[in-house]
């Protein structure tokens, strides 16, 4: 309870906000957790991000958590991860942007994802986060991004010597929230 009541006097030195796409089924009622870093690799705890009786992450919508416990974290933010689970009816959920809010500086970093996000997958963002492909610090993850595609838009025929189409059924499976 202690903590709890803390929370009321205490000082948030970050606060994150979470921008939503504007996407069909980009909502979600999904867990979301958020961890930042600094420049020295020390991290905040695993922040889950939920207001109390409200249904946040919700289409178009951007919403504010504050950050009160920054644990080993001392600097300014150099990267972050963020992901989800599958809980709620709604899970799917397009991530268009992060921004930290610095309050300790007065300053804003901006983490740009826009792309769905697949649950139980921590991505790490940086700042700006756009990168050559040869400079990307996480090529495994462009990697993975890509062969799904490639998967997305492999052609297959419906029928015995008909024409050659995409193949629709995995498309759908792999981004299904695109077609609510």
């Amino acid at each position: 309870m202690g903590s709890f009541l803390s929370r009321f006097f205490a000082k948030a030195h970050l606060e994150v906000h979470v921008t939503t796409g504007d996407r069909r089924g980009a909502g979600t009622d999904a867990n979301v957790w958020v961890c930042l870093e600094d420049r020295d690799g020390n991290c905040t705890p695993e922040v889950l991000l939920d207001k109390l009786l409200t249904n946040d992450h919700e289409r178009g919508k951007t919403y504010s958590y504050p950050i009160y416990d920054l644990g080993e974290f001392q600097n300014r933010v150099h990267k972050l991860r963020v992901w989800r689970d599958e809980a709620g009816i709604g899970d799917h959920w397009f991530l268009d942007w992060i921004v930290v809010e610095d309050k300790r500086s007065n300053t804003k970093h901006v983490f740009p994802l826009q792309r769905w996000v697949k649950p139980h997958k921590k991505y790490t963002m940086h700042e700006h986060h756009t990168f050559l492909p040869q400079h990307d610090p996480d090529p495994e993850l462009r990697k993975e991004e890509l062969d799904t595609k490639k998967e997305m838009f492999k052609y297959a025929a419906r029928f015995n010597q008909g024409p050659l189409q995409v193949n629709r059924n995995l498309h759908l499976h792999t981004y299904s929230a695109n077609y609510r």
